[in-house]
């Protein structure tokens, strides 16, 4: 063969100094081997990519879920042996993809998974039990490799794209009964990026966590249109008072990680400020005074609303947006409407109470002018 050269004169040129005798068989070895020629495909070409995503457990705790992906790869252009790319989350994944099928160009298939990988979470827990996550696919642009025979080829850059309809979600393993009660996919693709959406199920987590709290707070702002009696009044609130913080203690371990406070446990505080005040307001009216007493729970209740907004803007000062979405900000409004019927309700009563004594005092004045026109008689 011509590329071996060198194994010719050595056996010709037996006079050579070491070092040259060296350097000739290097040489020819070198010259020898059939070296594998890395290809690169055109920047402009798109490879067609689908994926089975499996969901072992979620772990609201630290944001992460543990994940196993079957990557397909259906249309390399390289007749390679393996195609090495990486997914990025918590850390870049490599995947492994071996040849499957496939005999010409662009027409190369191959497939790889990876099992038991932590996968970040992206949610927000503030907005529990409305809260969902979101898992984002999306594979590392420039790390891209192919083996040839053993050698190792790099691409400059990867164009890429899922095929969302034959890509498949779906919860897996020993949790997968609970996931699936519990929890709805939906899926979004932006080529490139492959978004897998958690919704809670069903009406449950509402109907526990927040129906109480919403009638609790009702009959806070409607006991005062009801009673004047100071002693149940303060006996009422200073067990509501008792009930809210238990009640915020209690569901910690149901809640989710958040930076700052739930909705229910929003509900909570704002129930413990509602209280604060009422009961205050028990405690410096008089039943015998009612424009007093009047004035003082009106107050009380203005005053609790003006806390609860400002509470909202704080503690949510960075996701109001996300208040508005279709399926949370009914719960916000709904507390406002329940401090409104408050406030109407007391000045109803007032109204109402006035008309009933205007209307007995009426009546009590006609009987006794009857009863003084007959003794006249």
């Amino acid at each position: 063969m011509g590329g071996c050269w060198a194994f010719t004169i050595l056996t010709t040129k037996n006079s050579c100094k070491p070092t040259i005798v060296l350097v000739l068989i290097l040489l020819g070895i070198l010259t020898c081997v059939p070296f594998a020629e890395c290809e690169e495909t055109e920047e402009s070409y798109v490879l067609r990519m689908d994926m089975a995503i499996y969901i072992n457990n979620l772990f609201f705790e630290n944001d992460t879920a543990n994940i196993d992906v079957n990557l397909w790869i259906r249309n390399f252009p390289i007749d390679a042996s393996i195609v090495y790319v990486q997914f990025q989350s918590l850390e870049h994944y490599e995947v492994n993809c071996n040849r499957i099928g496939g005999g010409a160009p662009n027409r190369y298939q191959f497939q790889g998974k990876l099992e038991e990988k932590s996968w970040y979470l992206d949610g927000i827990g503030e907005l529990f039990p409305f809260d969902y996550y979101v898992l984002e696919f999306m594979l590392y642009p420039y790390s891209i490799q192919y083996e040839i025979n053993g050698t190792i080829c790099g691409m400059r850059y990867l164009n890429y794209t899922f095929v969302e309809e034959q890509t498949h979600v779906d919860f897996a393993g020993l949790f997968r009964p609970r996931l699936k009660d519990q929890w709805e996919i939906l899926r979004y693709s932006t080529n490139t990026t492959y978004y897998v959406y958690l919704f809670r199920k069903g009406e449950m987590p509402s109907l526990q966590f927040l129906v109480p709290m919403f009638l609790i707070q009702l009959l806070v702002v409607l006991v005062p249109s009801f009673t004047n009696d100071k002693s149940i009044r303060i006996r009422l609130f200073s067990s509501l008072l008792l009930f809210a913080p238990m009640f915020i203690f209690t569901i910690q371990n149901f809640l989710p990680y958040r930076s700052t406070l739930s909705i229910p446990e929003f509900l909570g505080l704002t129930l413990i400020f509602s209280c604060t005040l009422m009961l205050l307001s028990s405690l410096l009216g008089d039943p015998k005074h009612k424009t007093r007493t009047f004035a003082f729970d009106v107050g009380a209740l203005v005053v609790s609303y003006v806390l609860y907004a400002w509470l909202m803007i704080l503690v949510y000062e960075k996701k109001m947006s996300f208040l508005r979405l279709p399926h949370v900000k009914p719960a916000f409004d709904l507390v406002s409407i329940i401090f409104l019927i408050g406030a109407v309700y007391k000045v109803i009563s007032i109204y109402k109470m006035t008309f009933w004594n205007n209307l007995r005092s009426a009546i009590h004045t006609l009987r006794q002018k009857t009863k003084g026109a007959q003794n006249h008689r």
